[in-house]
């Protein structure tokens, strides 16, 4: 059983976007509001006061920390639930919403990818070639060894 590699969590920008808003909308409410109230305030309605605007504010920054704790904690569960096993018979891709069997008598070719990153972080793509069809798994630890796997496995 072959998890994909913990830089997937990364992959997926769902998390990182709300965060990075509510650091910078925290940044506008530390250095800004009270700099630009003057002329902030003709926008808003009479008697508004700076500290209300800044509780809004405030409240928007934990909402915006919140969905990004949320949607982390959604990746994260993606990442555990991708499964790679490789058994007897067949290579089985177990991801939340689909799964995938390659029998390893129709894999014809295994070739490994390795960008940048994975060189320094020790994962690749796996790309099978079977038939008419080629399956890309992408974000594979130690790419080669399972690559070797597969050959063993085959032979």
């Amino acid at each position: 059983m072959i998890r994909r590699h913990w830089l997937t969590v990364f992959q997926s920008p769902a998390w990182i976007w709300p965060l990075v808003a509510a650091v910078a909308l925290e940044w506008f409410l530390r250095s800004s509001l009270a700099k630009a109230w003057p002329s902030i305030r003709s926008f808003l309605p009479h008697g508004m006061r700076l500290a209300a605007v800044s509780h809004v504010l405030s409240l928007g920054v934990v909402v915006l920390v919140v969905l990004a704790v949320m949607n982390l904690i959604a990746v994260i569960g993606w990442w555990y639930a991708t499964i790679i096993t490789i058994d007897d018979v067949a290579l089985v891709v177990r991801m939340p919403l689909r799964s995938n069997s390659i029998p390893l008598q129709a894999i014809q070719d295994v070739q490994t990818s390795r960008p940048m990153l994975g060189l320094l972080f020790d994962y690749g793509t796996l790309i099978i070639y079977s038939g008419n069809e080629t399956e890309n798994i992408d974000f594979v630890p130690d790419v080669e060894s399972v690559a070797r796997m597969l050959y063993r496995r085959n032979a």
